[in-house]
């Protein structure tokens, strides 16, 4: 069930009313709005004008789950710009304008902020498609990307599409406690779970290190029964009791009870041990709380 993030619901309502609040007073200081010397109007009128823009950035938002994501906040700025520079025409036109611009552009950049202080779509995370090829800065190549995750919160579900044709090819995800750091890849405070194969003739294989150790049981170095070559779909469910479900192809290859401490810091991850590959990431989505 969607829960209020009460917290951000205020902060941003406060952001709103602040700005409107600001546009006016800066025309204000340069004379009366004519037809608004009536105190009761005059705060009534940006009351009203916070609100709309409380709302209208819910809007804004959904757009900005898509490739509008760093083009609305542009178009905003600008206008808010635009707007300031005959701000000071006493035209309640560009008054109005600029307030709404800038209001807008200040809470969509806000990265805690979704509408109407609702936190169920805020926990929804996408990430574009990718391919991970070997980097020379580290001694297995290995190619990272952090998921975002905010301060606080803990990685609930991840999914993911995995598929390469290089000879040699490792693809998987490392947890690791705040403190810690990505290398080595094998570390203290870390959990490292990894598809891959040593040969196009091979199997796809499964790998599991916990602190940097082989885990112990079926698990720890098992060949699946699927085809290296072909999309393997991964994905992570971490229950409330803080229970993980680890699935490769909608089956799970592992599950075990984790220290959520490890679940506050996520990358996903490719490596060849020093050889040259080419990882495909696809369908990228994953969900905090």
């Amino acid at each position: 069930m969607t829960k209020i993030d009460w917290k951000n619901f205020f902060i941003s309502f406060w952001l709103a009313l602040l700005t409107v609040w600001l546009g006016f007073f800066i025309t204000h200081l340069v004379d009366k709005i004519h037809g608004f010397e009536s105190t009761l109007l005059y705060g009534g009128l940006i009351l009203g004008l916070a609100f709309l823009i409380f709302l209208f950035a819910g809007l804004i938002k959904l757009l900005m789950l898509t490739l509008l994501k760093f083009i609305l906040p542009l178009i905003f700025l600008l206008i808010a710009i635009y707007s300031f520079i005959n701000l000071f025409r006493l035209d309640l036109w560009y008054t109005t304008l600029y307030t709404v611009a800038l209001g807008l552009f200040l809470i969509i950049i806000t990265k805690k902020y979704f509408p109407f202080g609702f936190s169920y779509l805020k926990r929804k995370k996408v990430i574009s498609d990718y391919f991970a090829t070997k980097k020379s800065e580290n001694k297995q190549g290995t190619d990272p990307k952090l998921l975002e995750i905010d301060t606080g919160r803990l990685l609930k579900k991840l999914n993911f599409i995995v598929m390469s044709e290089s000879p040699y090819w490792r693809a998987g995800m490392k947890f690791i406690s705040p403190s810690s750091t990505l290398f080595p890849l094998l570390s203290d405070r870390s959990f490292l779970i990894h598809v891959g194969r040593n040969s196009p003739k091979d199997k796809l294989s499964l790998h599991l290190y916990h602190d940097g150790k082989r885990e112990s049981g079926k698990s720890k170095h098992e060949e699946l029964q699927y085809e290296s070559y072909k999309p393997a779909h991964i994905s992570v469910e971490r229950n409330k009791n803080n229970h993980v479900y680890f699935k490769v192809n909608n089956e799970v290859v592992y599950e075990k009870r984790f220290n959520p401490e490890l679940f506050k810091k996520v990358y996903l991850l490719a490596w060849g041990d020093g050889k040259d590959f080419v990882v495909n990431f696809k369908d990228i989505n994953y969900e905090i709380e």
